[in-house]
């Protein structure tokens, strides 16, 4: 049993944080929680540590470099070629994927892919529209006749592409929340997204859908709404006047030239995760079993080696070996460990 004091309660942090933590301690009650001293020499350094600093406006980071590198050279004179105390902007870390942060590009290019998906749904109803607007000419030239001005048109049919924007749009974060229940299961929980009501994930969606509306709704209002009213009610509207051949023809290649694209990409994905899975590693992967042993603050080599003899024990066992990590893990260790005779 541990005896702690609870000196203060953080407000509970944004699920999206780089900071996630449960618990802060105080560096000087470590050891109770290691059951051993800390080690706070150059022999054994923690990679894991993080260390926050305040900086003043005056202080730059040439000034930082200089005075850790004075402090190297004074603390651990042999290890001035090798050892570094990078400073990073606390704005930078997320995004910093030589600290284990997000890859920007990653994301960006998660951001393109949707922009050409929203494009070319965009000309795809474009298309449609413009198709059907021979059948809409004798309601034009009727509510012309009737009074209605281009304008108040052009904002009707606006209308109605902002009518079925959103309603795809209800269907599609139905769709998500879905998905995400879906994934959640899968993932065991680790993906969440919480974020319906954050003003910049509202802000966002709000332009979106503002821009799709755009996209898909001006060409074909402008197009319905400039036949004149004779034509329309002589039922004389050509397919020429329904917006030019070739300008109908180049939305169709748009969108068959983004289609493939995409398509092509998604097929170069699937071939580098097909290889990912069928590349041989190099060893049996099935029926290999890895169990999870306590650590304790020393290795009991005798207990170790009873729990093996037990195991071999089993005639369903072959072989037993002892690792720090299972095979899928990667990562290295460096340690240097400094005796003197005494």
């Amino acid at each position: 049993t541990l005896n702690a004091r609870i000196v203060g309660v953080f407000k509970d942090y944004r699920d999206n944080t780089d900071f996630a933590y449960s618990l802060m301690a105080s560096w000087a009650s470590l050891p109770e929680f290691h059951d051993r001293p800390l080690n706070v020499d150059f022999d054994n350094i923690d990679s894991g540590t993080q260390c926050f600093v305040s900086l003043n406006n005056q202080f730059t980071k040439a000034d930082w470099d200089r005075q850790m590198l004075a402090f190297v050279k004074k603390y651990k004179p042999h290890g001035v070629k090798d050892t570094r105390f990078p400073m990073q902007p606390l704005r930078d870390i997320h995004f910093s994927t030589e600290t284990g942060g997000v890859s920007s590009g990653l994301i960006w290019s998660l951001f393109a892919i949707g922009i050409f998906l929203l494009i070319t749904a965009c000309i795809n109803f474009v298309n449609l529209a413009t198709a059907q607007a021979l059948n809409r000419s004798r309601e034009v030239g009727v509510r012309k006749v009737l009074g209605s001005t281009r304008p108040q048109l052009f904002w009707q049919f606006m209308g109605e592409t902002a009518l079925l924007t959103l309603t795809a749009t209800a269907i599609a974060l139905l769709f998500f929340q879905l998905g995400q229940q879906l994934a959640q299961e899968y993932l065991h929980g680790v993906f969440r997204f919480t974020f319906y009501y954050d003003p910049s994930v509202i802000g966002w969606l709000v332009l979106i859908v503002t821009g799709v509306i755009f996209l898909s709704g001006f060409y074909p209002a402008l197009v319905l709404t400039g036949f004149k009213p004779a034509l329309a009610l002589a039922g004389r509207i050509t397919s020429r006047q329904v917006g030019g051949f070739s300008i109908r023809r180049s939305l169709v290649v748009t969108q068959f030239a983004i289609s493939q694209m995409l398509i092509v990409g998604m097929i170069v994905v699937a071939n580098q995760l097909q290889y990912i899975q069928t590349k041989d590693l190099g060893f049996r992967q099935k029926a290999i079993l890895t169990v999870r042993l306590p650590s304790s603050p020393q290795q009991d080599v005798g207990k170790m080696e009873n729990f093996r003899h037990r195991a071999m024990a089993i005639p369903e066992v072959e072989k037993l070996s002892y690792s720090m990590s299972g095979p899928p893990q990667t990562g290295w260790i460096s340690q240097t460990v400094i005796k003197f005779d005494t």
